[in-house]
């Protein structure tokens, strides 16, 4: 029999146990997103204290992809350290995969029930449908935080979803798996915007199992939008590394755009958000004239690198350094001043058809 370890195989990190965060990482973490005198308040692991998190966190933390363009690797690095030291110390968010690795580790530390979720996003979010096309998603790119309580009224245990890696769709809140009569009751999101969890059988899968579907609105009266699917099957952070190099290497709509999100905050609402995607940066907020409240969309064109990079800096508290700086130059996602209307380099026509066209709804 042979005497080596699974190290001496190259496993990677968390294929042996879960990553964590140590005692000194998660007071450091807290105090990232709260002041000294809030961290004694918000340590019970509670429901409350969950949408407290959450709501910091999303709008601390950005939720971005610049280290696909910013690095001189030009790759997102999955390892626990790494991603704390990046969105903690360093301050630059991160991505779908980093972001909610990062969160189930703080919340595990501080006594939460929790395990992320394999998620697939929909194909209508990325790519527009055509009329009566079937509705579909990528495989598992995405991935969810799922939390359990024990209930209060019937001391049965539920469920929640609590993400927050999903960029400017993002939920606000926890929102728990139950299907009521009315087939997912909405919750509140920033300005009119709603949530719901529905369930439904996806095509591509032969079995008819159901899964849950998180479903977007912009407004009341507005058609639901598919945003992904998940089922309460655990996902390792091994799985997360295998989902992020696909992502980083394969997924061109997210490697052909520089994209970076976060909610707009005033003590603890959500007042508004900051959406970069390439050459614009959209920030919404709402205004009064004559009583009425409605929803501004102040759009602001980003000409060159300069720009953005100062956007970056102001807007989303991320200062690149001189070398992250270059790092994007000659790279697809470069701005130059004789950019076209979907920004990214002048002239680079073969990845003009994957750039994101923002629209907030």
């Amino acid at each position: 029999m042979s005497n080596c370890t699974a190290t001496d195989f190259g496993y990677l990190e968390g294929a042996l146990e879960p990553p964590a965060l140590t005692d000194s990482e998660v007071i450091e973490y807290l105090r990232f997103l709260f002041g000294n005198d809030e961290i004694p308040g918000i340590l019970p692991p509670t429901l409350g204290n969950l949408t407290t998190i959450m709501l910091r966190h999303l709008s601390c933390v950005p939720c971005n992809n610049i280290e696909m363009h910013y690095s001189p690797s030009h790759m997102i690095t999955m390892s626990l350290p790494h991603i704390f030291d990046k969105v903690v110390r360093r301050e630059r968010g991160g991505w779908s995969m980093e972001l909610n690795t990062l969160f189930t580790a703080l919340l595990a530390a501080l006594g939460y029930t929790v395990w992320m979720a394999p998620a697939r996003v929909a194909l209508s979010q990325w790519y527009k449908p055509s009329t009566g096309a079937m509705r579909g998603f990528f495989g598992a790119i995405h991935c969810v935080n799922l939390v359990e309580f024990c209930d209060a009224e019937t001391g049965k245990p539920q469920i929640y979803l609590a993400d927050i890696g999903y960029g400017h769709k993002n939920i606000l809140a926890p929102i728990p798996l139950v299907r009521s009569a009315f087939d997912g009751d909405p919750y509140p999101g920033v300005f009119e915007e709603s949530h719901r969890l529905i369930r439904i059988s996806p095509p591509q899968c032969r079995r008819a199992q159901l899964h849950w579907l998180l479903q977007y609105r912009s407004k009341d009266g507005e058609p639901w939008q598919d945003l992904y699917t998940f089922q309460e099957s655990e996902m390792t952070f091994g799985d997360c590394e295998i989902s992020s190099w696909w992502l980083n290497t394969r997924q061109m709509m997210v490697v052909d755009n520089v994209v970076s999100t976060r909610i707009v905050r005033v003590g603890d609402e959500a007042v508004g958000k900051l959406i970069l995607i390439n050459g614009s940066l959209t920030h919404l907020h709402e205004s009064s004239a004559a009583g009425e409240y409605e929803v501004v969309e102040q759009v602001t064109e980003l000409v060159s690198e300069k720009k953005r990079v100062k956007s970056l800096s102001k807007k989303f508290g991320i200062k690149l350094s001189p070398k992250e700086k270059k790092a994007i130059r000659g790279w697809p996602t470069e701005l130059l001043e004789s950019q076209s209307d979907c920004g990214g380099r002048s002239g680079v026509d073969a990845h003009a058809g994957r750039r994101l066209q923002f629209t907030w709804t």
